[in-house]
């Protein structure tokens, strides 16, 4: 890291995550070349058609070329294309996937080698693939809708469109990807249940009174969460049934065990006791309800349960501010009283936090029980959730009503469908149906899968065994798992990597070369991220390890691949300042610079757009400001509404102030204020009241008004 200009050097500020790239010692060359020769095995070891496999492919790891490697090589040993089907999770990623095997077969057709040494190998396969071609009549060039490269969901919706009454699964005239009226009108019926006379559903209308009165009777957030969570059924429809209260408290009670036992850890043994003795002393000089009266009969550390939370809590909030600071200053509101007798116990205190002060897993550690979850639920927060259990299973058959109706679907409903299709006895027929047609499945980006998904994949291959001919090759990087939020579990994937799929074992590959980046910027990310992610994976977590790269682009020597810029403490607009300096730095320096910025949101960029601008710095966005933040819209739509509806004061009163008019506020209060009984158009026709505006606002209004 190297100091701004201010000559502040931000290197002193011994940020956790600022880090200097590993020396290539001897040892870092050793293992750089183990790496490397490593990489080229698995590699090698990926083309072997007879094996099933999972490979973990970290980013630049140019896992796209060994998909396209792993497909070719099986092709060439199919007796038909459609055995050979090639999983991903956008129609984007699918086509390029699709148009990239066929652009290696069209490469394959000419008699020369690529130049490009890694397209040696692709060319060689596709070779055999076309001469598989050629022997059997697939005809590929003609029929290229023969090689089958889907999303996920595409597949789901084949499998459960092969039986239809076994899966139950109505036929649909489509599937829609904007399904949010639907959830809506489902959530709608629901609800209305409230005042239904039919005596079988009083019990669903007392849930729903239930509901309402615990969120204040705001019927239209009940509805909109409703709806919400039909949009996320796939993540509770498994999980409904006997509502267990032990069951869904052993995970909060679990979290709050292992977030006190992480205090226990970073807790240094030399503090206790004294910790131990001004809790009590803090306790015998609150109030009985403080936060701190837990302490009270502390005889000595308590133990690492969520049975003691409140004692541990308190403890937190003796050390801590609210804010998660160590404490510098200590009052009578946390037990010492400005007495003369306190002073000791005020020295005491003080010099417990600062031998404590750098102990930063310690700080955190306690901050951190204060967001841990209750242990238990309340009698409210139980009943509640008892409704909220009850009424989901009945929003979710109003919405197949409602698919129904409508002749739609959505892909949840679809791979549920699909996954059932697979299950039980039924199941095992449909899957040895779809034998004859799948012999090898390959899924990209494995990370990202649903456990809906996996469900489905895991049935599909239910009676693979290893030699039989069938195969799986599933790529992933659980460090990108990204899709948490529609319940993409990176726990999965390590659970195939440990015990693989159904009962097929998958051999693990680990790819490690890194084709995109500098040597720079990998050796930077392998001495950041091996402090920033756990040491070792865990499934239950979804914790997941660092893993190591090597970078093929040797030749690169740019001494900086990164520079810090630590911001402390500073505002939005100091930081577009700084990045707008950082880009003049950048365009000084090497004129000819592609620059790219990146932010992790879109509201992020509110400040630093219009530094950009108000610089001179031209840029290319794509989908980065709404239209609805553009005056002309706002113009545009404040005069829509005006056309639509006379009376709307508040639009016609806009459309006369945007540019096309640009009448001024005190125009525009003489016109219109005082008269809250005439529209602004009758307003405006009327001459008396035009001719009281300024000159330059009757001529304006003269000509707009026309």
């Amino acid at each position: 890291m190297r100091a701004d200009e201010s000559g502040r050097n931000d290197s002193q500020l011994q940020l956790p995550w600022s880090v200097e790239p590993a020396v290539n010692t001897e040892s870092g060359v050793a293992q750089e070349a183990a790496l490397s020769d490593d990489d080229t095995a698995a590699r090698a070891n990926a083309l072997d058609v007879t094996r099933s496999f999972i490979v973990r492919a970290p980013a630049g790891s140019g896992k796209t070329e060994l998909l396209t490697q792993r497909v070719l090589a099986l092709l060439a040993h199919a007796d038909a294309p459609e055995e050979v089907v090639a999983i991903t999770f956008t129609r984007k990623a699918a086509a390029e996937m699709k148009d990239r095997l066929l652009q290696s077969l069209a490469d394959a057709a000419a008699p020369d080698l690529p130049p490009e040494h890694h397209k040696v190998l692709t060319f060689q396969l596709a070779q055999r693939v076309l001469a598989q071609d050629r022997e059997l009549g697939w005809e590929l060039a003609a029929n290229p809708g023969r090689l089958r490269v889907q999303t996920i969901d595409a597949l789901a919706l084949w499998l459960a469109q092969q039986l239809p009454i076994t899966t139950r699964f109505v036929a649909v005239t489509q599937v829609t990807e904007q399904a949010e009226p639907l959830y809506s009108a489902a959530a709608h019926t629901t609800l209305a249940l409230l005042d239904s006379s039919n005596t079988q559903d009083q019990r669903v209308a007392q849930h729903v009174a239930r509901l309402l009165t615990h969120l204040d009777n705001d019927w239209p957030r009940v509805h909109r969460l409703l709806a919400g969570m039909l949009a996320r059924r796939d993540q509770w429809l498994r999980h409904l049934g006997h509502l267990d209260r032990e069951a869904l408290e052993a995970p909060m009670q679990n979290e709050c065990s292992r977030r006190i036992a992480r205090v226990c850890q970073a807790l240094p043994l030399t503090a206790v006791e004294e910790l131990m003795a001004m809790a009590r002393y803090a306790a015998g000089n609150v109030p009985e309800g403080s936060p701190l009266s837990p302490c009270a009969d502390l005889d000595g550390l308590p133990e690492a349960s969520f049975r003691r939370l409140d004692v541990w809590r308190a403890l937190a909030a003796l050390l801590l501010t609210k804010e998660g600071h160590w404490r510098t200053r200590f009052s009578k509101t946390e037990g010492f009283p400005p007495l003369a007798g306190a002073a000791p116990f005020k020295q005491r205190i003080v010099a417990l936090t600062d031998a404590l002060r750098s102990n930063e897993p310690l700080r955190q550690a306690l901050h951190d029980l204060r967001e841990v979850p209750a242990p238990h639920f309340t009698a409210a927060q139980w009943e509640v959730l008892e409704s909220i259990v009850a009424l989901l299973p009945r929003a979710a058959a109003e919405l197949m009503l409602a698919f129904s109706d409508a002749g739609e679907t959505d892909f949840v409903q679809v791979t549920r469908a699909a996954a059932e299709a697979l299950a039980g006895d039924t199941g095992s027929d449909i899957a040895h149906t779809l034998d004859t047609r799948i012999r090898h499945l390959l899924i990209d980006e494995f990370q990202d899968t649903s456990i809906t998904q996996f469900e489905l994949i895991d049935r599909l291959v239910a009676d693979w065994r290893p030699g039989d001919g069938r195969t799986v090759f599933v790529v992933g990087d659980p460090m990108q798992s990204i899709y948490r939020f529609r319940e993409a579990e990176v726990g999965l994937f390590l659970r195939a990597w440990n015990k693989g799929i159904a009962s097929l074992p998958l051999q693990r590959l680990q790819l490690a070369r890194n084709f995109r980046s500098q040597r720079g910027l990998v050796d930077w990310v392998n001495a950041a991220f091996v402090r920033v992610l756990p040491g070792e994976s865990d499934m239950a977590n979804g914790a997941v390890a660092f893993e190591p790269s090597v970078a093929d682009r040797s030749s690169d020597t740019q001494p900086e691949a990164v520079i810090v810029n630590a911001l402390i403490d500073g505002s939005p607009q100091d930081e577009a300042a700084r990045v707008v300096e950082r880009l003049h730095r950048i365009q000084a320096d090497e004129p000819t610079a592609m620059i790219a910025l990146l932010v992790r949101a879109r509201p992020h960029l509110s400040q630093i757009v219009p530094a950009l601008r108000e610089a001179g710095l031209k840029f290319t966005a794509v989908e980065l400001e709404p239209l609805l933040t553009r005056p002309i819209i706002c113009d545009l739509l404040a005069l829509t509404r005006a056309l639509e509806h006379l009376a709307d004061k508040v639009a016609w009163l806009a459309a006369l102030r945007a540019p096309w008019c640009g009448l001024t506020l005190a125009d525009l209060s003489e016109l219109a204020e005082g008269e809250s009984n005439a529209t602004v158009w009758q307003l405006i026709s009327d001459p008396v009241r035009r001719s009281r505006l300024t000159p330059d606002g009757q001529q304006r209004l003269s000509r707009v008004a026309a």
